[in-house]
């Protein structure tokens, strides 16, 4: 896989996806949201509104987890064996690019190792370079916020995955996603035209999930040697 590399295809089980998936059936379990759910109750959207809250974190999570192993396994990869792998690659170039947007640090800043064969060689002589932009994009994670199109470009496009990858209208999803939980947490959600139902919260959920999948599907690809 070369960089910025089309995907033509996944396969694999996701395990993490899988468990996603299974909590958030237990959270709707747990709260009583079902598909005939039509709220007559403040008791009822409170129950709606806790799920939508709580499923925005799990989605979160879980989008900061795929973040965190990737990372991690390609530190430990350069570290330990001097491999550097294709989230590596992409994530020294990214970090290159970075201060060439900057007037002031472009005149600093390292050339981009586009070459895999160059970055490989760099890493497996001095992983410095590669573990001082993991711990910045490390900082990424902690400072995430959501799960909206730009959270999920922040945290996955500099270790590899590119727009044409994401399920058609996924990153759609997400924002509204992001916005009908900002309309609880901030209080707007009680409104009369934002009263919610257990079709409408479910489907939302599982329109998303699939995506979600294909997401962690692609982490092996991108854990593999960048040559």
């Amino acid at each position: 896989m070369f960089l910025g590399e089309s995907i033509e295809s996944i396969h694999g089980i996701s395990r993490r996806g899988l468990k996603l998936k299974w909590r958030l059936q237990d959270l709707a379990a747990n709260l009583h949201i079902t598909p005939a759910l039509v709220p007559n109750s403040q008791a009822d959207i409170d129950h709606l509104h806790s799920f939508r809250v709580l499923a925005h974190s799990e989605v979160q999570a879980y989008l900061e987890d795929v973040t965190e192993q990737i990372l991690t396994v390609t530190e430990d990869r350069a570290v330990y064996s001097g491999m550097l792998t294709h989230a590596g690659h992409h994530l020294l170039v990214s970090s290159s690019l970075t201060p060439l947007a900057s007037k002031g640090q472009a005149v600093n800043a390292r050339f981009p190792l586009y070459d895999a064969r160059l970055a490989c060689a760099a890493v497996a002589a001095d992983s410095a370079q590669l573990v001082a932009a993991i711990k910045r994009h490390r900082k990424n994670i902690k400072d995430n916020g959501g799960v909206k199109a730009g959270n999920v470009r922040m945290l996955l496009h500099p270790l590899g995955y590119r727009e044409s990858f994401f399920a058609i209208g996924l990153l759609d999803l997400l924002d509204d996603f992001g916005r009908e939980r900002g309309n609880v947490a901030h209080g707007a959600g009680a409104a009369v035209v934002n009263i919610p139902t257990g079709s409408t919260e479910l489907s939302r959920i599982t329109k998303i999930i699939p995506g979600l999948i294909r997401i962690d599907q692609y982490v092996p690809r991108l854990l593999m040697p960048a040559s």
